[in-house]
């Protein structure tokens, strides 16, 4: 089986992984769609985090992060096609706007 491992990321053929840090002090909950349908994947706890695996030969899916309580939508909808160029996603807010933030690994390609 072919494997890599960086700082943040791992690679098993077939499966890819990827980090989301809520940095923020609001539970984020993510979702995952295709076609426009989402359903909850898992609730993110404040200053926690959670490893989403996917197969990169399965179907597109759409991936979602809502603020809780009020399901607010956290800036853009990322893709499994983007999950596997990251090494990690990192919620954080500044107090009024919350904001993803996108962290490559050069080890992933």
């Amino acid at each position: 089986m072919f494997r890599y491992r960086s700082a943040q990321s791992i690679h098993t053929m077939g499966v890819t992984s990827v980090i989301i840090k809520n940095d923020t002090d609001t539970s984020i909950k993510l979702q995952e769609g295709t076609a426009g349908v989402f359903l909850t994947t898992t609730e993110i706890k404040p200053k926690k985090s959670y490893t989403l695996n996917i197969n990169p030969d399965a179907t597109y899916r759409e991936y979602a992060c809502l603020t809780m309580p009020d399901n607010t939508i956290v800036q853009d909808i990322f893709s499994s096609d983007d999950v596997i160029e990251l090494s990690s996603i990192t919620i954080s807010s500044d107090g009024k706007k919350f904001t993803l933030l996108y962290n490559k690994d050069e080890v992933k390609h």
